[in-house]
Formats: C-alpha cells, structure tokens, sequence
C-alpha cells in the first residue's frame, strides 16, 4: 500500500510511543501500524480519508501481519528515506538548466531572418508630430507603404537566384539558432554528482559510455555492484524471506508440508526457513576476461561452484541436473557431451 496512507490518527503530532503512525513498544519495537482507509489525498473523493485502522504487527502467536521493510540509519527511526532526498537540489537545478536552454533554443529558432531598418518607432513618431491617434495613422502608412513596396518590389534574379529589392535604409539579416557550449559540460558535471549521491556510476545513469574506457567503467560497475549487493540483503531480501516465511508457515499448517518427527516449526522458524536469495547476475564488460578470473578463483578454492552460478543470476542445482538432462540426451543421440571447451576449438 501507499506509505502516505501510514500515519497517525486524524494527523495528530508524533508523540513518545506514536511515530508516524507506528505505535512503538516499550524499548522501541513496532508493535502497530495505523492505516489510513484511502489515500490524503482521496479527502474530496472518499469518506474513508478520515478513517484510520489499527493493526497490530503480529498475531498472538508470532505470525507477521505487516511487512514493513527499509534501511534504517539512525537508532529509533520508524520510516525509511528516500534515496533521492540528497539529489532532491541538483536534480531541480538539472531540470531548470534543461528548461533554460530549451527556451533559448526555441526563441533562436523563432527567427529565421529579421529586417532591420534606421528608423525607430517612438523617433518617427515624433518626427511626424501630432496626436497620438494621428501618430498611429502616420505609422500605418509608413508600414503600408513599407509592404506595398515588398509586394510591388521586381525581385532581381542572378543565375536563377532571386535578389530581394529592399525598401530605402533596411538591411536583411539571417539568424541561426545558436547552441549553448556549455550545456554538455554542465550538464555532465550535474549527473556525476546525482550519480555520487546514488551511489551508481556516471555512465549507468546518463547511459552513456562513450566517454570512458574498460578499466574506469569496470571499475566504477564494481564499486556500484557492492552497494546492490547491500541493499539486496537489507530490502528485497528481507522482503522476500518474510514473504517465505508466511508461506511455509501456511503450507505447515494446512498440512501440505510436514515436518520429520515431532519438530515443531514455531520452535525455531529462522532455521526451517533459511535460504539464500538469487538475483540479476553481474554485468560484465569483457566476458571472456571474467570468466578467466572466475576460473582462477575456483581453481585456487577461495569459491564455489555455487558462488560462482549465484554471481550469474543462476541456481547451481538447477545448472547440474540441466546439465545432466543434457548428457543423457547427447548420448541418446550418438554425440559427444564436452564438460570443457578447449581454447580455440568449437563446442561440438
């Protein structure tokens, strides 16, 4: 559900055991969370805006009514903070920039030529005299005068290119949109420090990879993969061991999964429930160079073949009895199934 809907009743102030809408035990622990029934911002649409639900986190029992999971960092915090709030300035200044030269841009485009002429509005006006209807008439004349010249004008025409006939003192000019030098440079400058902020590289946010080569790109993925691995295990982890969790207990309950002997799961449910979480592999940029690394790490047993799958995004189990599958399917068919590839020489 929406985080906005996780406040305290009728938006009454924070006190000592109610904090943002969690109610806290006596050393610090949720204990209960107070829903909003609709979004603040359904107030005009729903009468349900007005109304708050207390639920409490766990059953009498142990089991979780509420995932609420976020990277605390500071003792007693209820609430997580956005990953954005520390870019929150520079990316309204980006935005700003990036309006600025588009404005720029538009109002040099506008303009493809201009007709410039020595006389001034307010000069002829007082040059002719009068009042200032009559000053206006005179103007119009002067500009009729000005387009029926333009009108009436025989162009002249040199080698099939036409020559304008201009009217008396007017000189025509052509305008080019102009480009601002240093939109690239400011620009890159912004993204680097919203990059910093985020904790990724340059070229994952901006996308662009043209400006570095192997080593600064895979060294900057490499700083910015031990920061996924931490939130992996501080956010969707946690999540998804939660949501595990739940699911055994149901299944242990319903009878659809049973326990060897008299074990009983509420004993200790860390241990029938511990497991390791597999995402998106590493991207690499030069497969063969890591996959040699790889290699030599697995050679000298500082890993496993299952590090090695995880890295990948894989299950190692799933790897070998595919792998096993493909064996028997090979000898089925008269083939000979290669566990090792020589350099240089094709797979079959």
């Amino acid at each position: 559900m929406d985080s906005e809907r996780l406040s305290n009743p009728f938006e009454q102030a924070d006190t000592q055991r109610l904090r943002a809408g969690v109610e806290l035990g006596p050393r610090g622990q949720a204990t209960a969370y107070h829903i909003r029934c609709a979004h603040p911002g359904d107030v005009d649409l729903s009468l349900d805006a007005y109304l708050w639900k207390k639920v409490k986190r766990r059953k009498p029992w142990g089991r979780l009514q509420i995932l609420h999971v976020f990277e605390p960092e500071r003792p007693d915090q209820t609430r997580g903070i956005n990953v954005f709030v520390s870019t929150l300035r520079n990316l309204k200044m980006l935005e700003q920039f990036q309006d600025a030269t588009l404005q720029n841009a538009i109002v040099n485009a506008m303009y493809a030529a201009v007709i410039q002429s020595e006389f001034d509005s307010q000069t002829v006006l007082q040059a002719l005299g009068g009042g200032e209807s009559e000053s206006q008439h005179m103007l119009k004349n002067y500009l009729a005068q000005v387009q029926g010249f333009h009108q009436s004008a025989h162009n002249i025409r040199y080698n099939g290119a036409r020559i304008p006939h201009l009217f008396p003192n007017e000189k025509l000019e052509l305008k080019t949109a102009k480009s601002n030098p240093y939109f690239e440079n400011f620009e890159d400058t912004l993204l680097r420090h919203i990059a910093a902020s985020l904790n990724i590289s340059f070229e994952q946010l901006s996308r662009d990879f043209s400006k570095t080569n192997y080593s600064s790109a895979r060294a900057s993925m490499l700083e910015s993969w031990k920061f996924f691995l931490s939130v992996r295990h501080i956010i969707p982890a946690r999540f998804c061991q939660q949501i595990y969790a739940l699911w055994l207990e149901e299944m242990i309950n319903k009878g659809v999964i049973e326990l060897p002997g008299n074990a009983n799961f509420y004993q200790n449910p860390s241990a029938w429930t511990r497991c390791y979480w597999i995402a998106q592999g590493q991207t690499h940029i030069d497969g063969v160079k890591e996959v040699e690394r790889l290699e030599r790490l697995y050679a000298l047993g500082v890993i496993t073949f299952e590090e090695i799958c995880m890295m990948l995004g894989k299950d190692y189990q799933e790897v070998l009895e595919q792998r096993q599958r493909e064996a028997q399917e090979f000898k089925q068919y008269g083939l000979e199934y290669k566990t090792q590839i020589d350099k240089g020489a094709a797979l079959f």
